[in-house]
């Protein structure tokens, strides 16, 4: 089955959660708090990818899809998975290896508001 990997980051890893049923992808929802918030630094989330790849916790990896605002220090080389980094508003510096999406906060809202 399919698992999503949440990890948030600002200069280090500040949580992480891994969701293998869309039940849990609604219990992360319903109790989401944002941590972190200052200093980012996209290096540490890619590292702690490659620790899970080398340790075979993930296998099989379909990529990363990273939100944020661009303001941070990027990694220097591709990885060897696909990576887009999501802007929300206003698309944001992002590495020419990365796919760049922009997203509206409208259209990300749970409840439609």
């Amino acid at each position: 089955g399919s698992r999503v990997r949440v990890v948030q980051c600002d200069n280090c890893v500040q949580d992480e959660q891994l969701l293998r049923e869309p039940r849990d992808v609604e219990a992360y929802l319903d109790a989401f708090e944002l941590k972190g918030r200052g200093g980012t630094d996209f290096r540490p989330v890619f590292d702690r990818i490659d620790e899970l790849v080398e340790g075979d916790e993930i296998t099989d990896m379909a990529g990363v899809v990273y939100f944020t605002d661009g303001q941070g220090e990027f990694p220097d080389h591709a990885p060897v998975y696909d990576v887009a980094f999501v802007f929300v508003d206003k698309l944001g510096p992002a590495p020419s290896w990365a796919t760049s999406v922009l997203a509206y906060s409208d259209e990300l809202a749970r409840d439609g508001t």
